[in-house]
């Protein structure tokens, strides 16, 4: 995966939250759930979200160093991370960080 998510959020002025998971993990799902059914309803016209598989894209979760999953990575339209969490969050804890 390239980065041209990034391109495509500044071009539509938004941030970019990388949703970093696996198939095998539960948890993961239940963060999808979340942002899909409370957080994106709310904040998706703000945020251009890419779903980030660590056992397909092992590069890209190098590269944000993600240690565990679920973990969120908010980031600004130029790449710069400006939120990390790793584990279960809140609804309010994201759209806090999205905000």
């Amino acid at each position: 995966m390239s980065d041209n998510y990034f391109e495509q959020a500044a071009a539509e002025g938004k941030v970019v939250l990388l949703d970093f998971g696996a198939k095998w993990c539960g948890t993961c799902k239940g963060v999808d759930r979340l942002l899909e059914q409370d957080v994106l309803p709310r904040k998706g016209d703000r945020v251009l979200t890419v779903k980030v598989d660590i056992d397909e894209q092992p590069d890209l979760a190098e590269k944000y160093r993600i240690l565990s999953v679920p973990t969120l990575v908010v980031c600004s339209p130029q790449g710069e991370v400006l939120w990390h969490k790793s584990g279960f969050v809140g609804r309010q804890e994201v759209e806090a960080a999205l905000a």
